[in-house]
């Protein structure tokens, strides 16, 4: 039994140092059993045995794996031991990139300008959400994965634009400013899309949106949407 009644504060220092040396300990011991499991999941992988993979993937990524994570990204981005589920796989990706995962990062890249996008995005327009409908719009008129279609990036510019997406409004504006393809130039039309995309920048920035407010200043600092 140790006794620190008239050294109480070396002894606390003491048990930190040990408590600090089992957490330590674990965490190696954490990091080494969950880079076997990543192991053992692409092993798995490679003989198409898609439900061990899946079980050590998921269970490397909840001990703070992140290529466990992202491998669970690949599984469902491919529907390999699961249902195909692209949003989820997107989801996947996401978090192991947020968390310096050079593999999710790149993989989300792929998901989100390949030949799986507008799948991808569709799924998310369809269930109203902004963000989705703009990245459709973008792919649309950027011509990624599919032949560059003014009109089609239109319908989901607008549809972002309803969904008080501030850059849905702001692209409507400008490719009515201009004109582009089968989309005429209309100079009213690219006013009342600015003034849209203004307005909700400004209820974004008031709500704490630092990439909102460092818009509007762009903007008024140029003289832009007054």
């Amino acid at each position: 039994m140790i006794v620190c009644k008239k050294i109480f504060f070396l002894c606390n220092i003491w048990v930190l140092f040990l408590t600090l040396g089992v957490l330590q300990t674990l965490e190696a011991k954490s990091s080494k059993q969950s880079r076997m499991l990543v192991q053992k999941a692409k092993d798995a992988y490679l003989k198409k045995d898609y439900l061990v993979a899946k079980k050590a993937y998921q269970q490397a990524c909840e001990m703070g794996d992140y290529l466990g994570c992202s491998g669970l990204g690949t599984l469902f981005e491919r529907g390999h031991g699961v249902l195909q589920d692209l949003s989820k796989a997107q989801e996947y990706y996401e978090y192991a990139c947020k968390h310096n995962d050079a593999f999710g990062c790149f993989s989300k890249q792929i998901l989100e300008k390949g030949e799986n996008a507008v799948e991808l995005y569709s799924k998310g327009c369809d269930e109203e959400k902004k963000n989705s409908c703009l990245a459709l719009g973008n792919l649309y008129y950027k011509g990624m994965g599919q032949p560059k279609d003014a009109k089609s990036a239109v319908l989901y510019y607008q549809k972002a634009c309803s969904l008080k997406s501030a850059e849905g409004c702001f692209n409507l504006g400008l490719i009515y400013q201009n004109g582009d393809g089968k989309v005429e130039q209309n100079d009213d039309m690219a006013l009342a899309y600015f003034a849209l995309a203004r307005q909700y920048w400004e209820i974004e920035c008031q709500n704490g949106g630092r990439s909102s407010c460092e818009m509007l200043n762009s903007l008024n600092q140029f003289g832009v949407l007054r």
